[in-house]
């Protein structure tokens, strides 16, 4: 729990750092690296950021409904991660979605499922469709616990 409200720490401070980047009236900042606008705050659907608040497109998505590489929010599609109610990510945390590889929420799917009402190639919950994930979960948090423990 630390370690995710560290993440989410790092977010704001970004979000926060980039509202340094004055976005225009339509919600865009005109500071743009590699051709996209560095952030935008809920803008039409044409536009895409890195960093978009609120609605819309961007690499990272923080907001309510909107599509992007890692996305965090209400109703969202994450390329790598989706978080939220209802997502669908590479990763997905949510209370209904799918996940590509792996899904942790209370219903959904994935490859590898953890949840309550889950199916996956690999699953453990409640209600669980799928080959029994205990011995490779187990697996995946002792890796976890090793790699992330750096004494």
């Amino acid at each position: 729990m630390l370690r995710a409200s560290m993440l989410l720490v790092l977010i704001a401070i970004v979000a926060l750092a980039f509202m340094l980047v004055v976005p225009t009236p339509e919600g865009v900042s005109v500071e743009s690296f590699a051709g996209m606008p560095a952030m935008c705050v809920s803008p039409d659907a044409s536009v895409t950021c890195w960093l978009t608040i609120g609605s819309g497109t961007g690499v990272l998505f923080v907001g309510l409904v909107g599509a992007g590489v890692v996305c965090i929010g209400y109703i969202t599609g994450g390329i790598l991660f989706g978080m939220g109610q209802v997502a669908i990510g590479g990763i997905c945390l949510a209370q209904a979605g799918i996940g590509g590889s792996f899904f942790f929420g209370q219903a959904g799917g994935g490859l590898t499922a953890l949840g309550q009402v889950v199916a996956g190639m690999i699953s453990k919950g409640q209600a669980s469709a799928g080959f029994d994930a205990s011995a490779h979960l187990d697996e995946v948090a002792a890796d976890l616990k090793r790699y992330s423990n750096p004494f």
